[in-house]
């Protein structure tokens, strides 16, 4: 993952397996383009359409980085922590609140 994550920092498009997890939601989102584990063609056919295609490229790598500045970078995980911490303060502490990364 984290040279996936490098390539949408980078704003770069990205083409990858459909795996669990972050991968897939990823994929799923429409931030990459996701082939199936083992599938060469599709993986030829995917690469052959993004050269073919600057554009679709280009905005592909866009959405992916837009994403990446949103919800993956130190800022964003420092102050994820830190409402977390806020919300366990004894005041606060009774409250059930969903803790996954937004």
């Amino acid at each position: 993952l984290t040279v996936l994550m490098e390539a949408m920092a980078c704003c770069r498009p990205v083409i990858i397996t459909k795996n669990v997890g972050l991968a897939k939601d990823l994929v799923d989102k429409g931030l990459v383009i996701g082939t199936e584990p083992g599938d060469i063609l599709g993986m030829r056919t995917a690469i052959q359409e993004l050269l073919s295609n600057p554009e679709k490229a280009s905005a592909l790598a866009q959405k992916a980085y837009d994403y990446f500045l949103a919800r993956h970078t130190s800022e964003y995980y420092v102050k994820f922590m830190s409402d977390i911490m806020k919300e366990m303060t004894p005041d606060k502490a009774s409250s059930k609140k969903d803790y996954s990364l937004r």
